[in-house]
């Protein structure tokens, strides 16, 4: 019988969750394109053209929509694999989940701006 064989027992392989490392790669992109949105929106302010503002605005949102969904439907189904490790799935869960509720502040907030005539 060889030593390994001994290290084995005791050191048994690490389970791993590959799409929940996805979903919070997914996530971190997502909260570093909504900080690259936010950066592009002031230089454009800065430089008055008000109507690409409402261009990127749109596009804005619907990507980062687009990202939110992805990166929760990512990591809820990593969540929900059995004897998997859940800690990056829950961190990508979680970022996804503050994206969407940014955007749909974002809207909410734009629509409230919008009826009282600000």
């Amino acid at each position: 019988m060889s030593e390994d064989a001994g290290t084995d027992i005791q050191n048994p392989p690490r389970a791993r969750n590959p799409l929940g490392i996805v979903a919070l790669v997914v996530g971190v992109v997502g909260i570093l394109f909504n900080a690259l949105f936010t950066l592009v929106q002031a230089v454009v302010v800065g430089q008055g053209m008000y109507d690409l503002l409402a261009t990127f605005g749109v596009a804005h949102s619907v990507l980062a929509i687009v990202i939110a969904l992805a990166t929760i439907a990512l990591g809820v189904v990593a969540l929900l694999r059995p004897g998997a490790p859940r800690g990056a799935a829950g961190a990508g869960t979680a970022l996804g989940a503050a994206s969407l509720v940014s955007v749909l502040t974002g809207f909410l907030y734009s629509g409230v701006i919008a009826a009282t005539g600000f």
